[in-house]
């Protein structure tokens, strides 16, 4: 049981770290999510990326895909009327 629990957070670790690092995303999102955590007031309507909105099981994600147009790495912001 012990051994599983270690397995389990590595992978979950290996995860974080892949995510902190825009890991699959093309290199225009990442510059643009990296100088928006640099500069939040000049980029304030960036949110990050589509798929860090959902949080779903791994069952469901392939719907989630499937919805957003295989597009997860789209950029999140707020509509305009919001300024």
């Amino acid at each position: 049981m012990r051994e599983r629990r270690t397995g389990a957070a590595e992978r979950a670790a290996v995860l974080d770290e892949s995510c902190a690092r825009h890991e699959g995303l093309s290199a225009g999102v990442k510059e643009v999510l990296q100088r928006a955590a640099i500069r939040p007031t000049r980029l304030r309507g960036v949110h990050g990326v589509l798929a860090d909105l959902f949080h779903v099981s791994v069952e469901t994600a392939p719907l989630v895909e499937i919805a957003s147009d295989k597009r997860p790495s789209t950029l999140s912001e707020p509509t305009v009327k919001n300024y």
